[in-house]
């Protein structure tokens, strides 16, 4: 990403196979690009034989990359969402599994283990040091968990509104917290 501060404005390169970049004083915003190696354990035999894609996209941004939601945009770009048509709404249509009052906290994975839901939080650019999380699904409890289902530290308050459960978080700038939701499957 590169922004002109005195305009705020800025252009980001979004890209599926990075090997490098180069930017700087006397240099554009360029991608580097490498192929054929054999990168052993982690990467596997690259030949280059036979022809090679790469998807790359230019982003035009107003302001930062945090007030541009780059990490949201870029994830939306390599993740795009996947659906079907169908020919009548399901009759679930409107729930939802959480929502964040923070537009830069993302549910980025939800495990099912057991009767239990385990649910992580990543926080790719809000500055806010504690997020309102709301359920749409009944559950008995929750509990903040390490990454290997273990208790965490600290015990989430769940409170109950005419919305339905919700809890505080506090998900600092690029961290992360996972929650277990206690008895959601039935």
């Amino acid at each position: 990403d590169v922004v002109d501060e005195s305009r705020e404005v800025g252009l980001a390169l979004l890209t599926d196979h990075t090997t490098s970049y180069v930017h700087g004083k006397d240099h554009p915003l360029s991608l580097v690009l490498g192929w054929g190696w054999d990168g052993g354990y982690w990467w596997g035999k690259c030949p280059l034989n036979g022809v090679q894609e790469v998807h790359y996209a230019i982003l035009p941004h107003a302001g930062s990359w945090e007030k541009a939601g780059l990490w949201r945009e870029a994830a939306e770009w390599s993740e795009p969402l996947l659906c079907r048509l169908g020919s009548a709404m399901p009759e679930t249509s409107g729930r939802f599994l959480a929502r964040i009052d923070s537009p830069g906290v993302h549910l980025s994975s939800v495990t099912v283990s057991g009767r239990d839901l385990l649910l992580r939080f990543f926080n790719s650019d809000s500055h806010a040091d504690e997020h309102t999380i709301q359920l749409g699904v009944a559950v008995d409890s929750i509990q903040f968990v390490e990454l290997d289902g273990k208790p965490a530290n600290g015990t989430p308050i769940l409170s109950k509104n005419a919305t339905g459960p919700a809890f505080r978080a506090k998900i600092p700038q690029f961290g992360f917290k996972t929650v277990r939701l206690v008895n959601v499957i039935s």
